[in-house]
């Protein structure tokens, strides 16, 4: 398919999501998510129960929150934040009207420290791009707001139970939101999804890795086939650089799970890929 074809069908996508109900548009993006898209979001459900607590960082337009709110069910708890205004509005009346009151959607951000930090959205013709939302400097135009941020050992300190799992997609600010949560990552030894790109960063990205492996935590990627391989395989020239040009390729890596080495086992070896 052509570029233009492709951008034009991208258009009308947009227009017919835009005029769905809340509740149907994101019912729709999930299916699509699980089914086609997030190979890592069947992956990493697997590990979660029925009424555990989980959190969603950089929630966006609910694709996560949903399927996680469907695994913990009505007796569990999913807290949702996202630093974006927009996002939060709609997850809020998106979930509100699929009876989900197990969610929390908190507008907010998270990091290593509560403050009020610049929210930078690009802008791509006359699209405002909420998926790639950012608390970094970064060229070309984009709407700047400003946004409360705060650690999750902050905002969980008051939690009833142990926090079971943690995704975190936020766009370069990832290792601190995860220092943000050493309190919990020392009790609670959460399951983690963290995604994490080299091109976002001025720092080496296996840092993360390194941080989390204090932790005791081990970590897995899923390579172009879905074969869960450990990290200590990954490499940002191979599995990054290599494939910039195209990040939504199957050979582009940027999602990584990490599970406790106090939890029984890690992924099973087995291709996730594919519907």
């Amino acid at each position: 398919m052509r570029e233009g074809q492709t951008l034009r069908l991208a258009r009308l996508r947009e227009w017919v999501m835009g005029r769905l109900p809340a509740r149907e548009s994101l019912r729709l993006r999930a299916y699509k998510a699980y089914v086609f898209a997030e190979p890592e979001l069947r992956w990493a459900l697997a590990r979660i129960r029925q009424g555990e607590l989980v959190v969603d960082v950089g929630s966006n337009l609910g694709v996560y929150t949903y399927w996680l709110a469907k695994r913990v069910g009505l007796s569990g708890k999913v807290l949702a934040l996202d630093p974006a205004e927009e996002c939060v509005h709609y997850l809020r009346e998106a979930t509100s009207q699929l009876g989900l009151s197990q969610v929390t959607v908190v507008h907010c951000g998270a990091s290593d420290t509560s403050a009020v930090l610049e929210l930078r959205i690009p802008i791509e013709g006359k699209r405002v791009m909420l998926t790639r939302a950012t608390f970094r400097r970064m060229p070309g135009p984009a709407e700047v707001t400003r946004a409360e941020v705060r650690s999750l050992d902050d905002l969980l300190r008051d939690r009833d139970r142990p926090v079971a799992f943690v995704k975190c997609d936020t766009e370069g600010h990832e290792l601190a939101v995860l220092r943000g949560a050493k309190g919990i990552l020392a009790t609670d030894h959460p399951s983690l999804l963290i995604e994490c790109e080299q091109r976002y960063l001025v720092y080496d990205m296996r840092d993360t890795f390194e941080y989390l492996r204090s932790f005791g935590y081990r970590g897995w990627f899923l390579d172009a086939a879905g074969t869960p391989r450990p990290v200590e395989e990954f490499s940002p020239a191979t599995h990054q650089l290599r494939n910039a040009g195209d990040p939504t390729s199957a050979n582009y890596i940027n999602n990584f799970l990490f599970v406790h080495s106090t939890r029984s086992s890690g992924p099973r070896l087995r291709s996730v890929r594919g519907p």
